[in-house]
C-alpha cells in the first residue's frame, strides 16, 4: 500500500517527530522514524529497526487514512478475503516512544476492491471529524457503498452512519471531498456527490 505521512505535531514526540505508516499484502503494519527509517534487518538481533511492527492483520492493498484529532488515529482497511476488515489505531506514547494500538475493528468485511479511506474535519476540531470509504460486498464490487463512520470509535467494533449505494464500483475507488462534497465515481461512468 502506500505509506502515509503522520502530520506533525499532532503525531511524534520531541526525539522522533516525523512519523510513518507503511503497510501491505503482508499484513504487518510499520510505525517508522520518516528522519530514520532503519532499515530491514537492521535492528536487534537481525530483526527490522522501526519503531513498531504490529500484525499481521490481512493484507492491505491501497491505501490509508489519518487524523490528528482526539489524539490521532490511523485507519487502514485490510482485503485479503480471509480477514477482511477496517481498522482504527490509536496514536500514543509509551516511555516517550510513539505508539499505535487497535482501538477498533470493523464487524463487517470489506471485500477485495474497496477503496482507502479518507477523513474530513474542521481541522482537529474535536467531534468534526468523519472517515469516509468506498465498501463493496463482495469483490466483483457490485451493489457497491460509500460509507462514512464516526473517525473517533465510541466501541471496539465501529458501525456506518451513513451509506449510500453507488452501484458497481471501481475497483480501490478512493472517494475525494472539497468544499462540503463528498464526491466518487463509479465503474458504470456515474459520478455521486
Amino acid at each position: 500500500s502506500a505509506p502515509i505521512a503522520l502530520p506533525s505535531p499532532y503525531f511524534g514526540t520531541a526525539k522522533i517527530p516525523h512519523l510513518l505508516v507503511q503497510s501491505g499484502k503482508t499484513g504487518y503494519v510499520y510505525l517508522l522514524n520518516r528522519d530514520n527509517l532503519g532499515g530491514m534487518g537492521q535492528g536487534p538481533s537481525g530483526s527490522d529497526k522501526v519503531l513498531q511492527r504490529l500484525g499481521p492483520y490481512g493484507g492491505v492493498w491501497d491505501g490509508m487514512a489519518a487524523w490528528p484529532g482526539d489524539g490521532g488515529y490511523v485507519y487502514i482497511p485490510s482485503v485479503e478475503r480471509l480477514s477482511d476488515n477496517l481498522r482504527f489505531f490509536k496514536y500514543g506514547e509509551k516511555a516517550g516512544e510513539p505508539t499505535l494500538s487497535l482501538a477498533a475493528t470493523s464487524a463487517e468485511s470489506p471485500a477485495f476492491g474497496s477503496g482507502a479511506p479518507i477523513v474530513t474535519s474542521n481541522g482537529a476540531t474535536s467531534g468534526t471529524a468523519l472517515l469516509w470509504m468506498t465498501w463493496c460486498p463482495e469483490s466483483s464490487c457490485k451493489g457497491a457503498n460509500l460509507r462514512a463512520y464516526s473517525a473517533v470509535p465510541s466501541s471496539g467494533s465501529p458501525a456506518p452512519l451513513w451509506e449510500r449505494p453507488i452501484g458497481i464500483a471501481a475497483k480501490f475507488s478512493r472517494p475525494d471531498a472539497s468544499n462540503g462534497h463528498v464526491y466518487v465515481g463509479n465503474r458504470e461512468g456515474d459520478i455521486f456527490a
